[in-house]
């Protein structure tokens, strides 16, 4: 399926907003994702349609436009978010200043409106048979990833299967006090939940209160259909749905309470055990700071005392990469997976060097956060450059490179550190192509800006009125001035250095550079024109990417 496709499917004006128009309507959807834990938000693949519900933001402090930068790294195909937990406006609100991201988001932000399900979206884009099968495996799948997460509470549970049914969802203890009660945004009904009625049904026969089946009250024109959640020789209480519709809606229902109840019974068994672990744990929260996924301050701060990470100090990011030598794409956006063992084997080495740095794995690399002292930069590089060496000495058969960032204060900015560790990577790899592997931020910062102006009519100028010249004549005439003016500006144009590297006298060196001169207009002599030349050789280097 393609995108325009999907722009193509009706929906009433009420039911859907496009929130942005630039983007590739020939682009692949290759599979659907509905996400609900935001963990795997890290995890989502390329090419997918991504189905979120607006609480994931909210009720997780996540910031929607850094998310939304995020997924656009991931490259997926399409994002909708489901707003049946508040009002549109409040997501369009949110994603006001979405325009900042349009020249490079290459993929479309539907919004759906209160009265939108997930069913509703995915039996609209592929056929019936396949929907249920969709929806089902989706709603496993986020069940699951709960289970496996800190987000692991009964609030969750019943919020994450009120999303999937969008009706009511009631849960009783043994003795049918209410223990949670959830319900759709949307639902405005003030019901009386008839506990007396349900506790006369399932207690006027004894085998009703212990059946394994579910049991059906009804009231007010409502279906409460209570299901027992059994585990040997007790009875921990009920998982109560409430319909309008019970023929219509009873095989869904069934289908779904086969597949939550033995969760909400591993939660209560666990939570009555005391293990159940509320806050988000350390490594989750360091993510998401990375990922610039939260923006109230109090809260990072409160969070941070909670699991000992302190507010105020000074830390830079470096991540280290592992490249087969086999695979001849040294490229940092290339996505080879490292067995286990390589991967291990090489974060023992560097914890080893580096034994106080807080790390975490994910699609980058290593990232690693070391706080700020007094050491030296050209120290640094130099411990950095050991620590490659011995990797390399250690597992021969992969190559090493490390991205680093500047240091930043406090800790909610460490998203503009794992940043600049990432476009390091990225830019130095490709720029320098094997001849360094430790690429400082503060070493590429320039190419930063360029690459951020890269469309800029004045940057293709400056380009256009040296690098570009030096070029059109070393093809029309096989001469090397673009190599010459690389080699000068490399040894600060030193005359010595330079004609040593390229073992040509002095004298050729000096007829060189007068040729550089005529063909650019621009006396090498004055420091202000040198500036220039080595600016155009940046965006030189810049514009060499996309080719």
């Amino acid at each position: 399926m393609k995108i325009k496709e999907l722009i193509s499917i009706k929906y009433s004006p009420k039911e859907i907003k496009l929130l942005n128009k630039n983007f590739d309507l020939n682009k692949d959807i290759d599979h659907i994702d509905i996400i609900d834990v935001p963990e795997h938000l890290y995890k989502i693949e390329k090419n997918s349609f991504l189905l979120v519900n607006n609480y994931i933001f909210e009720k997780n402090n996540l910031n929607i436009f850094n998310t939304v930068e995020l997924l656009n790294k991931k490259n997926i195909s399409a994002l909708g978010i489901v707003c049946n937990q508040s009002p549109i406006d409040n997501i369009d609100n949110a994603l006001k200043d979405i325009d900042i991201l349009n020249n490079d988001l290459d993929f479309p932000i539907f919004i759906f409106s209160t009265s939108t399900t997930f069913k509703n979206i995915v039996s609209r884009i592929i056929p019936k048979n396949y929907a249920n099968e969709c929806f089902f495996d989706q709603f496993s799948l986020n069940l699951n990833a709960l289970k496996n997460s800190n987000y692991f509470t009964m609030d969750n549970i019943l919020s994450l299967l009120n999303i999937y049914i969008d009706k009511p969802v009631v849960l009783f203890a043994e003795d049918f006090q209410i223990i949670n009660y959830s319900k759709p945004e949307h639902d405005a009904k003030k019901r009386k939940i008839p506990i007396d009625k349900i506790y006369s049904l399932l207690t006027s026969n004894i085998n009703n209160k212990h059946s394994f089946t579910n049991q059906i009250v009804l009231h007010d024109k409502e279906y409460y259909i209570l299901y027992p959640l059994k585990i040997p020789q007790k009875n921990l209480g009920f998982l109560c749905f409430i319909l309008k519709e019970k023929e219509k809606e009873m095989k869904i229902i069934d289908e779904l309470a086969n597949v939550i109840i033995p969760h909400i019974i591993i939660n209560i068994l666990t939570y009555n055990k005391g293990q159940m672990f509320h806050e988000k744990s350390k490594e989750e929260f360091i993510h998401n700071l990375l990922y610039g996924l939260y923006q109230d301050k109090n809260f990072i701060k409160a969070q941070g005392d909670k699991l000992q990470f302190q507010y105020e100090q000074k830390l830079f990011v470096w991540i280290l990469k592992i490249h087969p030598l086999k695979n001849t794409n040294n490229n940092f956006s290339s996505q080879t997976t490292i067995p286990n063992n390589i991967m291990n084997k090489t974060l023992s080495i560097a914890k080893s060097r580096y034994p106080e740095d807080y790390y975490i794995i994910d699609n980058k690399g290593i990232v690693f956060i070391q706080t700020k002292d007094d050491t030296p930069d050209s120290t640094q590089i130099d411990n950095f450059s050991k620590l490659i060496q011995q990797l390399e000495l250690y597992i021969p058969e992969y190559k090493f490179s490390i991205g680093i960032s500047r240091y930043y204060e406090p800790i909610d900015k460490l998203k503009y550190a794992y940043n600049d560790a990432v476009f390091s990577l990225k830019i130095g790899s490709d720029i320098f192509k094997g001849t360094k592997n430790i690429y400082p931020y503060n070493d590429l910062i320039l190419y930063h800006l360029i690459y951020s102006l890269t469309n800029n009519p004045i940057i293709e100028r400056i380009y256009n009125i040296t690098i570009k010249k030096i070029i059109n004549y070393d093809k029309e005439n096989n001469a090397d001035l673009l190599e010459t003016l690389k080699v000068l500006v490399d040894f600060n144009f030193s005359i010595t250095e330079s004609a040593e590297t390229m073992y040509i006298h002095r004298n050729t060196l000096y007829k060189r550079m007068d040729r550089l001169s005529q063909v650019t207009g621009y006396d090498l002599d004055n420091s202000q024109n040198r500036l220039l030349l080595q600016l155009g050789l940046k965006i030189h280097d810049i514009y060499s990417l996309s080719k």
